[in-house]
This record gives structure tokens, sequence and C-alpha cells, in this order.
């Protein structure tokens, strides 16, 4: 009898420190990551790592278990990735998710109240309200070649937006400029008509659809403005798209024999800490300040929490995130990413006055490119500024609209205004037909 109460007793203890290890267990933040290659993303790798580090900091100080669930490339592609997770999250084996905008509207059912974090209501406010928070932000420049300008009588203030560049780049067109024809050129013209058309999905109840009239007016205009501007037929349209190498983005002004625009080295965010060499291309100057978030910002690590995740202390993490400490070392630490949020405190600790002008003072300032002089530091201060206005402006509605929305649509417009460049009889019945397929195809997969 005495040998039967000892076994007993063991597998009693067994499943008391069973229990006890699972309910630590549990007591874990769990946090998932789909994690980016340092050799090919090396900014992406860079940001991970800075958020991964400081969670890390921030649960040991605090005595908080956490768990990292991080996947590469090399151990399943991202789309089994984000199965998987979404299953973590269901199951409650996920309580913050941390990737970017596209992995995020996969799993926005899950989003908690985020007003319960202290810090939510700093961030700017054009982010808030959604299933999902950026952890930071991130914007980036073209840079224009005044001459150019100066050349086709086109007057520009130094700083402008990217639909003033749009329109700008129209008007040179009219005045006989010519650019070369590749996919960035393509790129540019499609999104200039999707946007001054207003053409976007809409969703009538639970059904996808676009207005149609303003889709073959976008068309018929893309097409038309290719016909007319530039010099090229479709089989070189085509192949110059496919086989596009232009990974500087410079647009050339074939009229003139010289580039026009380029993209820029340095991030209107930030300021003061740029370790690439930021020189403008050009003598004289204008920058256009990208602010399509939805492209810029769109490997932009952002966050979730679980909505059915009861662990308050995984409430404490992602309001570190938010928090003046996480983001003041987020603008510091990163190369390209600024903060999300504007106080005081991340104001002071940035580099800027309460009216978010920079306060740069020489010999004290902290300068990453010593190669900067003190007319760059001049020129660069409005740029940063006036970033900073456009973001905190910027309508957000595509940033938080899936992916697969905006972009299809864009993939299907360029498709049918290089089918009416290449046939002169296309017609609206045509186009109708063609939509009414994208619609369908669309609704299957999206809905």
């Amino acid at each position: 009898m005495k040998k039967y109460w000892i076994i007993i007793t063991s597998i009693l203890i067994a499943l008391l420190l069973n229990s006890c290890s699972r309910q630590e267990e549990d007591e874990a933040v769990r946090i998932w990551l789909y994690g980016y290659d340092m050799e090919q993303e090396p900014g992406l790798s860079g940001l991970q790592d800075q958020i991964e580090r400081q969670i890390a900091y921030f649960a040991e100080e605090n005595d908080i278990k956490i768990e990292f669930n991080i996947y590469t490339h090399k151990e399943m592609a991202e789309e089994d990735y984000l199965l998987k997770r979404n299953l973590a999250l269901e199951h409650g084996d996920a309580d913050i998710v941390i990737g970017d905008m596209y992995g995020m509207h996969q799993a926005s059912k899950y989003a908690a109240d985020y007003t319960k974090l202290s810090n939510y209501e700093n961030i700017f406010d054009n982010f808030k309200g959604h299933e999902f928070i950026p952890i930071g932000s991130y914007m980036t420049t073209i840079i224009l070649d005044k001459q150019v300008l100066d050349a086709y009588g086109i007057e520009s203030d130094k700083y402008i937006t990217l639909d003033e560049y749009y329109k700008i780049k129209q008007q040179l067109k009219a005045a006989g400029a010519r650019f070369k024809y590749e996919a960035e050129e393509f790129d540019q013209l499609r999104d200039y008509y999707i946007n001054i058309n207003n053409l976007k999905m809409i969703n009538e109840n639970g059904q996808f659809t676009i207005d149609k009239q303003a889709a073959i007016k976008t068309v018929r205009e893309i097409a038309e403005d290719i016909v007319e501007n530039y010099d090229t037929d479709i089989y070189t349209i085509l192949e110059e798209i496919k086989y596009n190498k232009n990974n500087e983005k410079i647009i050339i002004d074939e009229a003139l024999g010289r580039p026009f625009a380029q993209r820029g080295k340095y991030y209107p965010l930030k300021f003061l800490s740029f370790t690439w060499d930021i020189t403008p291309p050009f003598e004289d100057y204008v920058v256009a300040i990208e602010n399509n978030l939805e492209r810029t910002m769109f490997r932009m690590q952002c966050m979730i929490l679980n909505k059915n995740s009861k662990k308050e202390n995984a409430y404490k993490i992602a309001d570190f995130l938010l928090g003046d400490k996480f983001q003041s070392r987020l603008y510091n630490n990163t190369e390209a990413y600024s903060t999300i949020t504007d106080t005081p405190q991340v104001r002071q600790d940035t580099g800027y006055n309460d009216d978010r002008s920079y306060k740069y003072e020489p010999g004290k300032t902290k300068i990453y490119n010593h190669s900067l002089t003190g007319k760059d530091i001049k020129e660069l201060i409005p740029v940063v500024q006036e970033a900073y206005e456009i973001f905190k402006n910027t309508d957000t509605e595509k940033f938080f609209t899936p992916y697969e929305y905006w972009r299809t649509l864009l993939d299907f417009i360029g498709d049918e205004a290089l089918k009416m460049v290449e046939d002169p009889n296309y017609s609206e019945e045509d186009f109708n037909r063609s939509v009414d397929e994208y619609l369908t195809s669309f609704n299957v997969l999206y809905n």
C-alpha cells in the first residue's frame, strides 16, 4: 500500500509541476514577426532588430516574460507564415503581431481597443481609429532639377507634395518635355490619373465594384497621354516595364537630354542622422515629398494587439512601443525611420522645439554624416519641417485599405490602358467586358 501511495504522490507532484510550468508559460507574452534577411533588406532587418531588442530590454526591466515567434523566408513563405500566425491569433497563441501593412489587414478582425493604451492618444490623428498601428513613420523624396523647370518656364515652390510634382510633369509635357518611357514613368503616369479621378474599390453591400465611368475615363487619359507624349511603341513599353533596371528611379527628359528627377537619398522625416551621402543630384533643385504612404510605408512595421489576449503585460508592451522612450530610440538608432507620436519629450529627444522647428546647435547637435555643410543643413531644415506637416495631414485611407485592393486596381487600369494604346478600336464595350471579369475575379478572391 505504501508503494502505491508513493506512486500516486509522485504523479500528483508531476501534474502540479506541469501545471505550474504551463501556467508560467502561459504568462509569457507571445510576439509574432516575419523576419527580414539582413543581406536582402538591411534597413528593414535593422528596424526589426531594434524593435526586438527594445522589447527585450523593456521586458527584462519590468520582469515580463516574453516569447518571440520569428520565421523567415528560409523557413516558410510569407503566405504560409500569415496562415500560421492567424491561427495563433485565433487560438490565443499570439498576443501581439508585428509586420508590414500587407499582413496586418489579414489579422484586422483580432484588433483590440487601442484607446486602452495610455500612449495611443499621442500618435498622429490621421493614424488613429484603425485596426493596426504603424510603429514608426517613413517618407521619401524626389529631387527635381530646377534648371529643367526654368528651361520650360515652369514656376515651383522649393518644397512640394507628390500631387504637385505630378501636375508639374503634365505642365512640362505640354511645354515640350518628353520623358523617357520605362516602368517608373508608367507607374507615375498611372498614379496621377487614378488620383485625379479618385478611382478606388467601392464596397456595396458586401460586393466590390468601381465607378466604371471614372475607370474608363482614367484608362483613356493614360492611353492618350502615352500616344501624345512618349516616343515609343507598345512592344517597347512592355519590354521596358518587364525588364526595368532603373533602381535609382531617374526620370529623363529626352527633349533636353538630361535627368529631370531622381529619387532622393535622404528621408524627410529625419534630420542630421543621415548615414548616406545626401548631396542633392542637382545644383539647384526642388524637393517633392512623397506622401503616397501606401507605397512609401508599405514595409513599415505595424502592430496588432490581439483583442482575445487577457494578459496585462501584452498591453504594457504595446503601450511601450508607442511611448516616448521607444519612439526616441527608434528615431536615433535607425537610419531611415522616424516617430509616429508627437509629444514634448519626443520633440526634445529628436531635436525639435515645441512648434516642430528644428533647433540646430553647431558643435552640439549630433550629425552622423560629417560631409554635411552649413549650406546643406540650412536647406534641409525646411524639408524636414514641411515633411512633418505633410505627414500629419496626409489622407491615410489607402494606407489602411488592404494592399490587394489598390494593387490589383493599379494593375487592371494599367493593363487596359496598354490595350487601348495597342488597339485603336478598343471600345467602351471592350472595357465593360474586361471590368466585369475583373470585378468577378476580385470578389471571388477577396470576399
